[in-house]
């Protein structure tokens, strides 16, 4: 299907493969859509439609409350059924050059393990290597949920071949009761990715600053595992601040401690209950 975008600078127009999302497809054509969740959560992607028919995959997404109009919709969550135009309300540039592409992927949850009474880390490992930037994200879906669920990955490798992600048990939430249900070792599930522009180079050259409390601390450690492999702290001060609830709460506790024995004089991790 032909998709034409009009934003806010200029038109663009891309190819999108039947049943695939319009949001994915931009992506892949290397169009910088607006984007953060990429999963129905956020509402940053919503658009409205000019021209054109469009399936909704998931009706009950709750970024639709975002929705104003009825010609409104989200892109991570349809599909068009015919050549579409479309409208989004913000500035669209191409990708940076040398960004990683977004890539469907598959994998096997090939080992889980309790980090806390309701945090899970989880071992993905994928039919075909990928590469990512440190700090990005996955959007995944396992048999039997609805929708898709974003999460970090905590590890950093180019070429991956095996993703490591860490997730907190929700009240209600279809992932991760599922993967706690203790049935989720050697599924199969999808991924496409890698998303997000929270992310660390390198090249940035200045003192870094990482602040997360719970799971969130998933995308900073990959990019203290980045900064490690890349002995930036050798020249650059680091300060990770890591807050949960009480201590039951904690982990990655001797992860982040062999970070600071590595570079005892730059870098520094303060845990905050």
């Amino acid at each position: 299907m032909r998709i034409q975008v009009n934003a806010r600078n200029r038109a663009y127009q891309f190819e999108a493969l039947p049943g695939e999302k319009i949001l994915y497809a931009g992506l892949r054509a290397e169009i910088d859509l607006p984007t953060e969740c990429g999963t129905g959560t956020c509402g940053t992607c919503k658009a409205r439609l000019v021209s054109g028919k469009v399936e909704d995959a998931w009706p009950e997404a709750p970024g639709k409350k975002f929705l104003k109009g009825k010609d409104e919709f989200l892109m991570c969550q349809c599909a068009a059924q015919t050549d579409v135009d479309i409208e989004v309300a913000s500035f669209v540039y191409t990708t940076d050059p040398g960004a990683c592409k977004l890539m469907p992927l598959r994998g096997r949850i090939a080992s889980t393990r309790n980090l806390t009474h309701d945090v899970i880390a989880i071992e993905v490992a994928l039919d075909a290597p990928c590469d990512f930037d440190a700090g990005q994200f996955m959007v995944v879906s396992a048999p039997g949920v609805s929708g898709m669920r974003g999460y970090s990955m905590v590890n950093f490798d180019r070429q991956a071949q095996r993703l490591q992600f860490v997730i907190k048990k929700k009240s209600g939430g279809g992932f991760s009761e599922w993967l706690f249900s203790g049935n989720a070792v050697n599924a199969e599930i999808e991924l496409l990715g890698p998303l997000g522009k929270a992310t660390f180079y390198p090249s940035l050259a200045k003192n870094l600053l990482c602040i997360a409390g719970g799971t969130g601390i998933a995308g900073m450690m990959s990019i203290l595992s980045r900064a490690c492999q890349e002995r930036y702290f050798e020249q650059h001060q680091g300060d990770v601040y890591f807050g949960a609830r009480t201590m039951k709460d904690m982990f990655y506790l001797d992860e982040l401690s062999g970070f600071c024995k590595e570079f005892p004089k730059n870098l520094r991790v303060v845990v905050a209950l």
